[in-house]
């Protein structure tokens, strides 16, 4: 039976830039190229899980402006029911400017609406959540909303899914809920409590169990490695590494949430949990091989040889 798959998070506009370098103190420098495009975690897991055929239902918020507009135009070409995608009547839409560089790569985020939320706006899709069978949710909208939906989704034994991005807007309060953890290596370092780890991969291997003993709620901890792949981490079995395929690098603005929404949409399909993680690397690699954020999400047919290979069908 398919499970109802909620995603909460954040609606964004992603204005990308490519630079040559990273500009010297008060240098102006021109952008190789620029982009303007559909994005945010909440919409980039949902129609992920939606271009792979999966029908989830996206609850975010907008401002009532041309960003929120443009934002709810791209997800009704998605094919996504935008019922749940509340508008804010003070808030801008929220965007971002991911930056990529020579050997660097960054986003600066304003987070708007995604940071707007309101106890009538929880009451307005608390029927979706209590209906939920799995929950996603991230860091970049407001706290409590997470909590609040969390709570509900828990309350029935629902899956909760959590992508602590960024680290300083997860509380503990969603932690301690959490069932399951996609954290990439530098999330991973800050929640171990050792920021100075984040490229060290052995290190994180050795202690990626750790969390377990600290929040007793979580059943599997899945930590992104970029081009390193991922480390699939459940109690009591030590660490397993899923490798990456090689690929030319183009931008990994949403190569995280392309691995979480392949997840969910596998997990929705009956598969086991590490099979659906090997399904993840390949699309989130999949997705960095291509520009911008929603729009290089890879579709259904671009990984039907993968899913083949690992179903058998």
């Amino acid at each position: 039976m398919a499970l109802r798959i909620v995603v909460l998070g954040s609606l964004v506009v992603d204005l990308p830039l490519w630079l040559s370098h990273i500009p010297a103190n008060g240098e102006t420098i021109l952008a190789e190229r620029s982009g303007f495009y559909v994005g945010g975690k909440g919409a980039n897991q949902a129609v992920q899980i939606r271009r792979l055929g999966g029908h989830p239902v996206l609850i975010g918020k907008v401002g009532a402006d041309p960003l929120g507009q443009f934002l709810r135009d791209g997800l009704r070409q998605e094919g996504m029911d935008i019922t749940t995608v509340l508008q804010s009547p003070s808030a801008p839409t929220s965007y971002a400017v991911p930056v990529i560089a020579p050997g660097a790569q960054y986003i600066l985020h304003v987070p708007g609406a995604n940071r707007d939320w309101t106890a009538d706006d929880l009451e307005g899709v608390a029927e979706v959540l209590d209906t939920a069978s799995m929950l996603l949710v991230q860091g970049e909208i407001s706290p409590e909303m997470s909590v609040a939906a969390m709570e509900r989704v828990r309350a029935r034994g629902g899956l909760i899914l959590l992508d602590p991005a960024p680290v300083a807007g997860v509380t503990p309060a969603m932690l301690s809920m959490a069932d399951v953890l996609t954290p990439n290596q530098v999330e991973m370092a800050q929640l171990l409590g050792h920021p100075e780890w984040a490229y060290d991969v052995d290190r994180l291997t050795r202690h990626a169990s750790d969390l377990f003993s600290v929040w007793p709620n979580l059943r599997l901890v899945m930590v992104t490695l970029g081009a390193d792949g991922v480390l699939f981490v459940e109690p009591p079995a030590e660490a397993r590494h899923i490798p990456a395929p090689t690929i030319e690098a183009m931008d990994p603005t949403a190569a995280g949430d392309a691995f979480n929404g392949a997840w969910a949409w596998a997990v929705d399909q009956g598969w086991d949990g590490f099979r659906a993680a090997q399904l993840g690397v390949k699309v989130g690699s999949l997705a960095a091989s291509r520009p911008g954020a929603l729009q290089s999400l890879p579709f259904r047919q671009d990984v039907e040889d993968v899913i083949r290979s690992l179903t058998g069908r």
